[in-house]
């Protein structure tokens, strides 16, 4: 690749997508959304939700099968410097696909910074080289605060390159323009509503995690007690895990 230059200083760990966990529960009707999106070119992805919904794990255990190379990036305070945030991009890309160009990495180690627009744009055309489909997840995207980053991947996901699938998994959502990407359907929009366990998937969750068995009243009860959260569904697992079936029951009823 022309150009590139490794940030000799990157954490290697960000660059991995967590393990999944041992007791998930695969998000069929989830996935499946995720999946359709491959075949659309420029369409992005927007997964916005409170902790503890299943964003990651969620799109880990996707990828894991997706008809797609994975790019990840899971992002700290530290990447609100651009330059630092393009070197880890293009370090993930680099791992998951081959491009032709790094032009945007180019300009940034230049004494004379471009402007935004430029740099933006060089970004958007590097990416058009890849080689193979590949999504780009930036994790904790709520985490960024600065306005070059944010213009940047705004830019990325307006003129996204039909190669590369821009994944934000974030507790709140970007502050920049998500309209026009709506009503040009280049936008999968995942939330908490649709991320909450459903009875049937909350029933799997529990019985994942232990000896307990619920019936379909139970798990509908559990699921909306818990109003179907990944974490409250974790925590009444641990909790039933090592109590008899009546101490189960009645720990149900007033959970």
């Amino acid at each position: 690749m022309k150009g590139f230059y490794l940030y000799s200083r990157l954490i290697e760990t960000k660059l991995h997508p967590p393990r999944s966990p041992v007791n998930l529960v695969r998000r069929g009707r989830l996935i499946d959304l995720l999946e359709s999106s491959l075949g659309q070119d420029g369409m992005s992805i927007l997964i916005s939700a409170p902790a503890g919904y299943g964003k990651t794990s969620l799109v880990v255990d996707w990828l894991a099968k997706a008809k797609a190379s994975c790019a990840w990036l899971t992002l700290d305070k530290s990447d609100n410097d651009i330059t630092r945030f393009l070197q880890y991009v293009y370090t993930a890309i680099q791992r998951a696909t081959e491009i032709d160009e790094a032009t945007a990495l180019a300009f940034i180690e230049a004494p004379v910074h471009p402007p935004e627009e430029d740099l933006a744009a060089a970004v958007v055309n590097d990416l058009s080289t890849a080689k193979s489909k590949t999504v780009l997840v930036l994790d904790d995207y709520h985490k960024i605060t600065n306005r070059g980053v944010h213009g940047l991947v705004s830019h990325l996901l307006q003129y996204s390159p039909a190669g590369v699938v821009v994944a934000l998994l974030t507790r709140e959502d970007p502050p920049f323009p998500l309209v026009r990407l709506r009503t040009q359907d280049q936008l999968l929009e995942i939330r908490a509503g649709e991320l909450r366990f459903n009875a049937q998937e909350t029933k799997e969750f529990i019985e994942s995690v232990g000896p307990v068995r619920l019936g379909p009243n139970e798990s509908a009860a559990l699921a909306a007690k818990t109003e179907g959260w990944a974490a409250g569904l974790k925590l009444a697992a641990l909790s039933l895990e090592h109590l008899s079936d009546h101490d189960s029951h009645d720990l149900m009823a007033t959970f």
